[in-house]
């Protein structure tokens, strides 16, 4: 469904990333998340959003897509050790990790099969 329906797919990776903004937000304000890991998790955010500007054209080699991944290890790491240290129901930290961490990567995961259905020529859209 992703190959076919590219600006849905794309506009909702982009509202997932807004919301997934407010949603950091009440971490850091309703929850009292550690602000740092909350910083960092949000800065990931913006990497991801800035793979929507080449959409669905995901260049493997590109800063965009290498800094997403970086920054996807770096949160996912940060949240690790936040919930290493203190304890939550395996529940709420496997839907912690899917709404805040894995949600955005995952929808862009999805849709690097869109890349290879595009049509020929469409690779070489001017960066």
């Amino acid at each position: 469904m992703v190959e076919e329906y590219t600006r849905l797919t794309k506009k909702v990776l982009d509202i997932s990333i807004k919301v997934s903004y407010g949603l950091h937000a009440a971490l850091w304000i309703i929850d009292r998340m550690p602000f740092f890991t909350v910083l960092v998790s949000g800065a990931s955010q913006f990497m991801y959003s800035r793979m929507l500007k080449r959409f669905p054209f995901i260049d493997f080699t590109s800063g965009d897509f290498l800094g997403s991944v970086g920054a996807l290890a770096v949160t996912h790491w940060f949240w690790v050790r936040y919930f290493h240290e203190t304890y939550h129901s395996t529940e709420y930290v496997l839907g912690f990790f899917f709404m805040i961490v894995w949600f955005v990567p995952f929808g862009f995961f999805i849709s690097i099969a869109a890349n290879e259905s595009v049509l020929p020529g469409g690779a070489t859209v001017p960066g």
